[in-house]
């Protein structure tokens, strides 16, 4: 992850705080084929908000498909991405990380595995949103 990018995000978040109406509790690691850019970033923003990392996801399977409908990245991410321990994420909000976004729907799955599991809110952050 780029420095610039990771300091962007923070700077952000300083942005945003003050309109949030409870604090994050933690912040999560998207869910991606490779999630280490990703990681990278949760921990930046986890270091500057003092707060603890969950890495709740896995992903089993390709990547979401190029140039596909609506319906059908939604069908694979619903095969591929595993909320892998549900009782692990925190009653609260939730920071929800990615280094980059390209298909709009990793994160609203994401999100909704997330309050699903007992999440209060879950509030995305992207350092990168590609074409």
């Amino acid at each position: 992850l780029a420095p610039a990018l990771a300091a962007g995000a923070g700077a952000a978040l300083r942005r945003w705080k003050g309109g949030w109406r409870e604090r994050p509790v933690a912040v999560g690691v998207a869910p991606a084929p490779d999630p280490r850019a990703g990681r990278a970033l949760a921990e930046h923003l986890a270091g500057v908000g003092r707060l603890p990392v969950l890495e709740p996801f896995s992903w089993r399977g390709g990547p979401v498909p190029a140039e596909a409908s609506s319906t059908a990245v939604v069908a694979h991410l619903d095969r591929v991405v595993r909320l892998d321990d549900p009782d692990a994420v925190p009653r609260g909000p939730v920071l929800l990380a990615a280094a980059t976004m390209r298909p709009g729907w990793t994160l609203p799955v994401a999100a909704a595995l997330l309050r699903e599991a007992g999440a209060t809110a879950v509030l995305p952050i992207v350092a990168h949103r590609l074409p």
